[in-house]
């Protein structure tokens, strides 16, 4: 499952990831058999599910960069440490790996929003 802003609105929406003729799209399957809507999305909002979820339950999504364009649509996640906190971006490095280290439980990551 992949995240993004739409090029007309910049809604996010979340569905399969397509690169086709130099352009990029969500696609969205309906109901119905075989039929798919497809949006063309901002490139640089890409983000791709860890599989991950913050304390609250919530699905953290990591920057999806493609075709050497950079990708800022992860989520800026903090992990409490003791008594202090690191706040950074999930990013995907390579396919199924994502920037972070091992975490000893959900129950210290959150969700902070957009650092920007």
């Amino acid at each position: 499952m992949f995240r993004a802003k739409d090029l007309e609105e910049g809604n996010e929406i979340k569905g399969g990831y397509i690169h086709y003729a130099n352009a990029h799209f969500i696609f969205i399957k309906s109901s119905k058999k075989f039929l798919s809507r497809f949006i063309k999305i901002d490139p640089t909002t890409l983000a791709m599910q860890t599989g991950i979820k913050d304390k609250d339950g919530v699905e953290i999504y990591g920057s999806y960069s493609v075709d050497g364009i950079k990708s800022e649509g992860g989520d800026w996640v903090r992990i409490m440490c003791d008594e202090s906190h690191i706040d950074f971006q999930i990013n995907w490095l390579k396919e199924n790996q994502w920037c972070g280290w091992e975490i000893g439980s959900r129950d210290e990551i959150e969700i902070i929003g957009d650092k920007k």
